[in-house]
């Protein structure tokens, strides 16, 4: 039997950032998925029903409240976690308007070490049942 390998959906419309985070999870042997646009990720996530969601909350802010508030209200994606990367200079909005809706975060520029530190944390949370 193949064992089930966890599928991440990572949610950023900056293309060299999200081939950064696709080389350090796939390495890590997860599955991905991934979207550039706020809706596309809603899609993808309501049609998919990832292990987590990783959303880049840097740009387009009103975008990602938009799109972190849709999977907290839907029942098909509300206890999918989600791990917010953030600005370090814009931190503190980002996490009081985001803190209802996201599970973790990582401040951007990031340590490949840190994030996926909080991937796993997020993932085995979630299967013990600690989220949501």
């Amino acid at each position: 039997m193949i064992p089930y390998r966890k599928r991440i959906l990572v949610v950023d419309d900056s293309p060299s950032s999200l081939v950064w985070q696709l080389v350090l999870l796939q390495e890590e042997r997860y599955d991905t998925l991934t979207a550039t646009t706020a809706d596309e990720g809603v899609a993808i996530a309501r049609d998919e029903r990832p292990d987590l969601v990783i959303l880049d909350a840097t740009t387009r802010h009103a975008d990602v409240v938009a799109m972190a508030s849709a999977l907290r209200a839907d029942p098909r994606t509300n206890s999918i976690p989600i791990l917010l990367l953030i600005s370090s200079g814009s931190r503190e909005r980002a996490l009081e308007t985001l803190r209802d809706t996201s599970d973790e975060h990582v401040a951007k520029p990031f340590e490949g070490s840190e994030y996926l530190r909080k991937v796993r944390e997020l993932l085995v949370r979630r299967a013990a049942g600690g989220l949501r």
